[in-house]
């Protein structure tokens, strides 16, 4: 499972117009989203998580509410705060502290350093503002290939198996990982009321087109303390999760496909020197690495990152350079 901090700008817009319509994009000015996720052949958004009903959201997402909670940080329903006042007329209710709104290109690297207004760098300035956060499990490569070949009766077991994985994940996460800071300057936290907002994209192939079924789980920073003020989550805490969150979804999903197509798994070892990896058993490693074209054009840019490193600096990057290498390059593999 990874997970991608968005911010409420134009990095928001491109959820909006890209990754709603299964990555193929669209014209938000003339292409309504339901137009663009039929002719996509990707499935309307849906909400979920138990902070959803707190703000009167349920069934499939629509653009206005991802405009108004996403985009802004407001209510996406302010009617259903004060049903006395008539249509139109309803002031935007803010969800606690206002977004930030972001100063710099949406373009550059998570990790780019930002300048600040008179054009200096200032130590430590990052990337800041947080609209949602991007969290996507995948299953092993052999479950989507298993449900791209597949008959309608295994496709619909490999998609009922994903959602309860899915689920799983997501009230573990509730139980768990999810924190609000509260009290004079948020200097403590608390488990919030209800749960996280979630809206949740199925895509069922790369963009690569290759098969890989995912979700994207665009999950609010907003959270109902127990005061009844809104306030954001603790990405520190969410983020500690995540590799365990997707330990979790992969178990599960293996086991729910395993139990209901009898089916076993087995462990491979894509790249040497690594933890081997759970796949169902019997699929060819062969096809399995046939999907694998943006982790072979990743580790060729990789190669190249690390040996210019290496030139400019007189001795090879260290783990952690080279994780920050891998993260750029996946992203121009896009």
């Amino acid at each position: 499972m990874s997970i991608a901090r968005v911010s409420p700008g134009s990095a928001y817009r491109y959820y909006v117009k890209s990754v709603a319509v299964g990555d193929g994009g669209r014209d938000r000015r003339t292409v309504p989203l339901p137009v663009g996720q039929e002719a996509a052949g990707v499935p309307a958004g849906e909400w979920t998580g138990r902070g959803a009903p707190l703000l009167g959201l349920s069934g499939v997402v629509t653009e206005a509410e991802m405009e108004a909670l996403f985009g802004q940080g407001l209510h996406p329903h302010p009617e259903l705060l004060d049903p006395g006042v008539p249509a139109g007329k309803v002031p935007a209710v803010r969800l606690g502290r206002a977004f930030i709104r972001p100063t710099y290109d949406d373009d550059q690297e998570p990790e780019a350093v930002v300048p600040d207004d008179d054009g200096k760098v200032r130590p430590g300035r990052r990337r800041g503002p947080v609209a949602v956060f991007d969290l996507v499990p995948r299953p092993p490569v052999s479950v989507s290939l298993l449900r791209a070949l597949g008959d309608d009766a295994t496709v619909a077991v490999i998609d009922a198996s994903h959602d309860v994985a899915v689920a799983d994940v997501l009230a573990w996460l509730e139980g768990e990982a999810v924190v609000v800071y509260s009290g004079p300057g948020g200097i403590r936290w608390e488990r919030p009321v209800g749960g996280l907002v979630v809206a949740r994209f199925r895509h069922h192939d790369s963009r690569h087109r290759m098969p890989l079924l995912h979700d994207h789980l665009v999950v609010s920073v907003k959270v109902l303390r127990a005061d009844g003020k809104w306030g954001h989550l603790d990405s520190r805490r969410l983020y500690a999760h995540v590799v365990a969150a997707g330990a979790l979804y992969n178990q599960r999903v293996l086991e729910e496909v395993c139990a209901r197509l009898g089916l076993a798994t087995e462990p491979r070892t894509p790249t040497q020197g690594l933890r081997p990896v759970m796949e169902i058993a019997g699929v060819p490693p062969e096809l399995i690495d046939w999907t694998a074209t943006r982790q072979r054009d990743t580790a060729v840019l990789l190669e190249q990152a690390e040996a210019e490193y290496t030139a400019d600096h007189g001795y090879p990057p260290t783990a952690r350079v080279r994780s920050r290498l891998m993260k750029r390059r996946r992203r121009r593999c896009r």
